[in-house]
């Protein structure tokens, strides 16, 4: 009950006294607002006879103060050199459920073996990378675990945030270190267990909790989303990043390249206007997209027809065939089936590799069709052909996944 007559004033005040009679906490009590604090406020207790001398609380034993059991087989850190589990080149992340997806870092590739007080880095090739990652060792020491070999990317963000392998080299050339950032990706030992044979999700749940969550730490959890990789790979290729690694959510980790991890990188992207499209002998379906590009003069650089479901295509015949013209409005190559519109009233955005020396775009694909001055007429999936592994013939360079 409150010791005070007048309560509010006391409250205004910034001083309340007050008592209690209860079985954990009894007798003279005072709330006092802190300096310079409008809300913050300080509870006091009164040296009275409920005071019990030399009193320490009690804590309760609950299990949530107990370090959880770790999973996987008793193991000690092994002594020969592991190599990284390779993804296999795909034409574009998987649609279906059973996955997830990881943005793909344009860096080296690195196993970290965390020993005692002890760090060392790895390369792709097995080479010892220690000496060059220096910056990198304090902030793996600090991590709450005795042993650990953790896999993932080491990198440099531009101002945009996107990693990139010429702004890596040039970091590592001029000797600025700290700007080297660490993608942790998966968690293969930990305080003396084997995790290669737990599923995915299960390495990365125990993963985050043993990466920091500070935003400025130079070891940064590499998160995921789980469904159709399709949207993130094309918002990957419109933001210009290195493109997408997909995995199985149940893979183990295996020394080896396996399609339970896929990878797929960027494509360029850029608006194209649409000038007319293709269709399958008499079918009312669009096989393909006929573009042409504004260069002070409209040009024809080809055609797109993959990333439309069936249902899109015939919804995208039924908008362009009620605004057929006669005749092609530009000069285009002679294509059967091709049916043609005014510029100016559609275009689409497009995901290409490259150009001809006749400037067609090469492995076009379509990312979304819209009517120009209105809202997009749909979103479009992704579907792209996969490109050769890039190798990397420096003996003394590490490769990235």
């Amino acid at each position: 009950m409150p010791l005070e007559e007048d309560v509010a004033g006391a409250f205004e005040a910034g001083e309340i006294k007050f008592r209690l009679a209860g079985v954990r906490l009894s007798g003279g009590f005072m709330l006092k607002r802190l300096p310079k604090a409008k809300r913050e406020w300080l509870l006091i207790k009164e040296r009275d006879q409920s005071v019990v001398k030399e009193f320490e609380p009690e804590l309760p034993k609950a299990k949530r103060f107990a370090k959880p059991a770790l999973p996987g087989a008793d193991a000690k850190l092994p002594k020969k050199k592991i190599s990284p589990m390779l993804p296999s080149p795909v034409d574009s992340p998987p649609e279906f459920d059973g996955w997830i997806h990881e943005i793909k870092f344009d860096g080296y590739r690195t196993l970290v073996c965390k020993d005692g007080d002890r760090v060392r880095f790895f390369t792709r090739q097995g080479l010892d990378w220690t000496e060059r990652y220096q910056a990198l060792i304090p902030f793996f020491a600090e991590l709450d675990c005795d042993t650990a070999i953790i896999d993932g990317e080491v990198a440099s963000q531009d101002a945009r945030g996107a990693t990139s392998l010429e702004l890596l080299q040039q970091t590592l050339s001029e000797g600025r270190d700290y700007d080297l950032v660490f993608y942790a990706f998966d968690l293969i030992h930990l305080n003396g267990h084997d995790f290669s044979a737990l599923p995915l999700l299960e390495r990365k749940n125990w993963l985050r909790r043993l990466v920091p969550s500070d935003e400025m730490n130079r070891i940064q959890f590499s998160d995921h989303v789980e469904g159709d990789g399709r949207k993130l790979f094309a918002q990957a290729c419109r933001l210009g990043l290195e493109g997408v690694v997909s995995k199985k959510k149940d893979s183990k980790y295996r020394q080896e390249r396996s399609k339970q991890w896929l990878k797929a990188k960027r494509f360029d992207v850029a608006n194209f206007a649409v000038i007319g499209y293709t269709t399958k002998s008499s079918s009312r379906h669009v096989a393909s997209i006929i573009l042409a590009e504004d260069s002070g003069d409209l040009t024809y650089v080809g055609r797109a027809g993959t990333g439309l479901s069936l249902d899109e295509t015939r919804a995208l015949f039924d908008e362009l065939s009620a605004l057929e013209i006669d005749r092609a409005p530009i000069t285009v190559p002679k294509t059967p089936n091709a049916h043609f519109i005014e510029p100016g009233q559609y275009e689409a955005e497009i995901s290409y590799r490259g150009r001809t020396t006749k400037n067609i775009i090469r492995q076009a694909a379509i990312l979304e069709v819209r009517q120009i001055d209105k809202r997009p007429v749909r979103k479009l999936s992704l579907i792209h052909i996969s490109e050769p592994t890039r190798q990397d013939t420096r003996s003394r360079m590490p490769s990235s996944a």
